[in-house]
């Protein structure tokens, strides 16, 4: 498979991926409404779950589109071509990781409202101080002005996540060629 076709297929996937956590975004949301109309609990923590469930895979799905975009351009320019060829898979894999990262350190956040707002619906407050972690993680990439340490932090964690993802992939692919799957 060309590596062009593969980035063109890894952002159709995203986009799939994308469109079908927006779908579970509005069917949670249905239900949380339909549960808080109803004085139904279980049905609201449902639809909260799914909702939870839908933005994580919405996450995932843009940075996979992003992922594809970057190895388009990569496959679709001569010095980019020229640069895989000398770098090998080992850059693709690392890529792959950056955007896994990134997407972790989003979803991460994401977890960790919902453990927020279950530890005060519980009154949990160890639930609550997980979730607030989580939650402070991500809220440095959107403050202006947050300082450079803790956006270091955060682009340590995902380096951090991209090296931990290509050593895997790496892995997998030796125990692959080593097998002859």
């Amino acid at each position: 498979m060309t590596a062009l076709k593969h980035a063109f297929e890894k952002i159709g996937e995203g986009i799939a991926d994308a469109f079908k956590g927006l779908g579970k975004d509005i069917a949670g949301a249905f239900k949380v409404i339909g549960g808080a109309l109803t004085g139904n609990p279980n049905l609201m923590k449902s639809g909260a779950e799914e909702f939870e469930s839908g933005l994580k895979e919405e996450v995932s799905g843009i940075a996979e589109v992003a992922d594809g975009a970057v190895d388009a351009t990569l496959a679709a320019s001569p010095l980019g071509a020229a640069l895989m060829a000398v770098i090998g898979p080992s850059a693709q894999k690392f890529i792959d990781g950056v955007f896994t990262g990134a997407a972790n350190l989003v979803n991460g956040g994401i977890s960790g409202v919902v453990s927020v707002a279950s530890g005060i619906a519980t009154g949990n407050l160890s639930e609550i101080g997980k979730g607030l972690e989580g939650v402070a993680s991500v809220a440095t990439l959107f403050v202006p002005g947050a300082g450079e340490a803790e956006m270091g932090v955060d682009a340590v964690e995902v380096a951090v996540n991209a090296g931990k993802s290509l050593i895997q992939n790496s892995a997998e692919s030796q125990a692959e060629s080593t097998v002859g799957v």
